[in-house]
């Protein structure tokens, strides 16, 4: 698991590229700015949380999103996304209340 509040030193593209098992990846609060951030490799099967609130994220939700298939809580909101996410996550815990 790796948890981080304002901590800029490690970025998620390095996160996700430097532990292709990872479960947890909890960046709220970080200032990242961009698009959300992708892995260089395939997407993890383990990563079962991604939250990437309050942050400073624009552009569209990626559709690898959906091929996330162990993820049961994703949180996007506070950011400024746009987009749909996959009906397979419906059962899931889903925050993206961006205005």
């Amino acid at each position: 698991m790796i948890k981080t509040q304002r901590r800029k030193s490690e970025t998620a593209r390095t996160a996700l590229d430097k532990n292709p098992k990872l479960t947890t990846l909890i960046l709220f609060k970080n200032e990242l700015s961009g698009s959300i951030p992708t892995s260089n490799r395939k997407p993890s099967c383990f990563l079962t949380t991604l939250n990437l609130f309050m942050n400073e994220l624009s552009g569209s939700i990626l559709a690898s999103i959906g091929n996330l298939a162990a993820l049961s809580e994703l949180q996007l909101n506070e950011n400024k996304l746009y987009g749909s996410i996959s009906t397979t996550y419906q059962s899931h815990q889903i925050e993206f209340n961006d205005e």
